[in-house]
């Protein structure tokens, strides 16, 4: 029975197939004016100016022969598996049958699908809520402290990663993702006692250590010498670095929740870095000292980053999602230390994705 989902056509042209299932067919409608093309399970109409009209699911679509308007079912004809590429058929009652092969008439047919091209291109912002923590290696001791004493002192605070990444759809399952994003590393130091040493010019000189690198406190009102110490109270270390991450997303399920993972390496470079110290010297006076330089920090470092992704589209161009994400430092973030450091963070990350 013929009603409105009826598309009465003379002939169909198949101009691919793959699995010896069609992918890609082209109705040839008494319309003049538009023409329909047949991809990947749906029927995408089209005007003489490649406007999009509209695009459906064939399963349950009905041709017609123009002539004897005998009605069809349009996926028992798509789904035959005798179908040539590269050929027009005829459709002949309720089945198609062969006209010619335009390529021995010289007929070369173009068919034009740009109207539904997806757009390969997506940007991701996201901001993550981090945990900063590292694996340490002793070295030698400092103020006779060892890799465990700094370890049991240092504890994460709030630390947190922003940025804006771009995803290039290579297929259906694999993507490739790179961007830039700043990061917020801190943590908190509790009370310990820092005795002048001698340094490598002779100086005596206070130096908080920690699992990054050593904090020269020179503000203490007096000049240090053997046998003085002073207090710190508490301290805070905190640093920024840029990351310049580049990333393959493998697509687990494509379902109304989708699931993907991802991973691989980058580059990250520290702009600033600080320690702020609170501190009794011998003369009982309380300071507060900021030190802007933490002795052995290197600028650059490298780190492995991978994390698991849950999203939910918000509509067909924005999806968000969540994902536990791992950065894991695969050299040193300080160099002639008392430790050897390899950050490790942990994050949870909330994502949108907005498809150009």
């Amino acid at each position: 029975m013929l009603n409105n989902s009826t598309i009465y056509t003379n002939h169909l042209f198949i101009s691919n197939t793959k699995n010896n299932s069609v992918q890609t067919a082209a109705l040839s409608l008494t319309n003049k004016a538009m023409h329909t093309v047949i991809s990947n399970n749906h029927i995408v109409q089209l005007n003489n100016n490649d406007v999009l009209l509209q695009k459906q699911p064939y399963k349950n679509l009905i041709i017609a022969n123009v002539n004897t308007a005998r009605p069809v079912q349009l996926n028992s004809i798509i789904d035959n598996k005798s179908l040539t590429a590269g050929c027009l058929y005829k459709l002949v009652n309720d089945s198609l049958s062969l006209n010619i092969k335009p390529h021995e008439q010289g007929i070369k047919p173009v068919i034009t699908v740009a109207a539904n091209k997806k757009n390969k291109f997506s940007l991701m912002p996201f901001i993550s809520f981090d945990h900063t923590s590292g694996r340490l290696i002793e070295q030698y001791e400092f103020n006779n402290e060892s890799a465990k004493d700094y370890a049991q002192r240092e504890k994460p605070d709030m630390s947190f990663t922003a940025g804006l990444l771009a995803d290039y759809t290579l297929n259906k399952r694999f993507s490739l993702r790179s961007g830039l994003s700043v990061s917020s590393a801190a943590l908190t130091i509790s009370s310990t006692a820092v005795n002048a040493l001698k340094d490598n010019s002779g100086v005596y000189k206070f130096k908080l250590g920690t699992s990054y690198g050593l904090a020269e406190i020179s503000k203490s009102g007096f000049m240090p010498s053997a046998g003085d110490s002073l207090v710190v109270k508490d301290a805070s270390l905190k640093f920024k670095y840029l990351s310049l991450p580049v990333l393959l997303n493998y697509t687990l399920s494509n379902k109304k929740i989708k699931f993907s993972v991802h991973g691989g390496i980058a580059i990250n470079k520290i702009i600033s870095d600080k320690v702020e110290v609170d501190y009794t010297a011998q003369n009982n006076n309380n300071e507060i000292e900021t030190i802007n330089k933490i002795e052995g920090l290197k600028k650059t470092f490298f780190t492995i980053n991978t994390g698991f992704e849950a999203g939910y589209p918000i509509t067909s161009k924005v999806d968000i999602s969540l994902s536990p994400e791992l950065r894991y430092g695969i050299n040193s973030i300080n160099k002639g230390t008392p430790v050897k450091t390899y950050p490790i963070n942990y994050g949870i990350a909330l994502n949108v994705h907005i498809k150009l």
